[in-house]
């Protein structure tokens, strides 16, 4: 083992503390394939840029079998410096991302089409903005149906609409709002 000291950088294998439970819980070991910038937030940010200092933080980018974790350098500790050549590691690693993302993409669109399908079986998709509609809510004691006036179909397959009792307006799945006759 190298010492603690040695900065990672890309194609190094570290280890870090994963979760304290679950499936991820104790000590990772995995390959560094790029760096991330994190932004800072809120009041750091604006601290940050009154006395000039770095808004953002260099996190490292780890890959753990499929898993890919964003995890702070100092919580890192090299086991192997240049273990995976550093080209290889950056193109696995953004293969990997590739696929998650792309995973999602199909997640959210297989979403959006069971919303809209929702939206047809409830006649939602001929009604226009200012329509009276049903919307079943969740309450504490159970389901409640409430007044709402429809605003829009959206692109994710969810449905807008205004609720009558207080005007806030919430988006919901198609399958909880019904057309009032």
């Amino acid at each position: 083992m190298t010492s603690t000291n040695t900065r990672p950088e890309v194609g190094d294998e570290v280890t870090f503390m994963g979760a304290s439970r679950g499936r991820n819980r104790g000590m990772q070991t995995g390959v560094v394939i790029g760096l991330h910038l994190r932004e800072r937030r809120g009041r750091r940010r604006e601290l940050a840029m009154m006395f000039g200092g770095e808004t953002a933080r260099e996190m490292l980018r780890v890959q753990v079998g499929t898993t890919i974790w964003t995890i702070c350098p100092s919580l890192c500790r090299v086991v192997r410096k240049a273990a995976v050549d550093p080209v290889q590691a950056s193109r696995s690693g953004h293969q990997r991302i590739n696929e998650i993302r792309n995973h999602n993409n199909q997640v959210k669109a297989q979403k959006a089409s069971a919303g809209l399908q929702a939206a047809e079986q409830n006649g939602l998709l001929d009604c226009r903005s200012g329509d009276k509609v049903w919307v079943d809510l969740r309450d504490t004691y159970g389901i409640v149906k409430t007044a709402a006036t429809f605003v829009q179909i959206m692109a994710s397959g969810r449905v807008k609409l205004r609720l009558e009792h207080n005007g806030r307006v919430m988006t919901s799945h198609a399958k909880f709002v019904k057309r009032r006759e």
